[in-house]
């Protein structure tokens, strides 16, 4: 707006027009905050891509680093696995209980040590090596075996189900906790624990109902709780139909 000092010349601005350059005034003020709004976002989206796009570049490049010592070391790997799986045919019962739990007990260090450089990673040994102490826990109570009592072959499945969840809390990883919550449940199943005695399977799923309320307190993922009312019911279930037709 410029004004004149000629008085002969006369500038007059009605309140409509003032009104109708305030409103296009914020429009475009708006528009600019909308699109610096935008920008902000799309940056953070970018830095998010870049972030991820530098860990599967770094992980790559780990591999093409010194690509031949590393293809030894796997090559040596496969074969002190084969002698180990030699070795295992002709160990006793006891010889291959202990060595499920040693590569069971190695596999969850090594996952969780790698964890801390690549999350994913990292936590699927730690599965991996889970099922492999459960699978251990489960063989030493059967029949050919007969080395653990139903009650330790117990306590070792819950034993490992709580690591499982605590290393998922450490590294924020849901469906880690959700997989230790399945191990802790199917643990009565596989060690046929509380068949005949029902106070004894309510007391072990109430201890699993509390480690699952702690978690979900620390870390706020309500999925657990939806979880674990869905593995009480499925153990309710026979002695619901029990207690019904007894009462008719």
């Amino acid at each position: 707006l410029i004004l004149s000092n000629d008085p002969s010349l006369k500038l007059e601005l009605n309140q409509s027009d003032v009104g109708n350059k305030t409103v296009t005034l914020s429009e475009k003020s708006s528009d600019k905050t909308d699109s610096r709004d935008k920008e902000e976002a799309y940056s953070k989206l970018g830095d998010e891509e870049d972030e991820e796009a530098e860990k599967e570049n770094a992980f790559v490049a780990w591999l093409k680093r010194d690509w031949l010592i590393k293809l030894g070391g796997l090559l040596i790997i496969l074969g002190l696995l084969f002698l180990l799986s030699m070795a295992f045919l002709g160990m006793g019962p006891v010889g291959k209980i202990i060595t499920g739990y040693v590569i069971g007990l190695t596999l969850m260090t090594f996952g969780f040590f790698w964890a801390r450089k690549y999350v994913n990673e990292g936590t699927s040994v730690v599965v991996v090596g889970a099922a492999v102490g459960i699978l251990t826990t489960y063989t030493a109570t059967t029949s050919s075996f007969n080395l653990l009592p139903q009650f330790a072959a117990l306590v070792f499945i819950l034993l490992i189900s709580a690591v499982v969840s605590l290393i998922a809390f450490v590294y924020k990883k849901e469906s880690v906790a959700h997989l230790g919550l399945i191990a802790a449940f199917s643990a009565p199943l596989m060690t046929n624990f509380g068949g005949n005695d029902f106070g004894a399977l309510l007391l072990y799923l109430f201890v699993t109902t509390l480690g699952v309320l702690w978690l979900t307190i620390a870390t706020d993922w309500r999925s657990l709780i939806f979880t674990s009312q869905v593995g009480v019911f499925l153990y309710s279930l026979p002695y619901i139909e029990m207690f019904s037709y007894r009462s008719n």
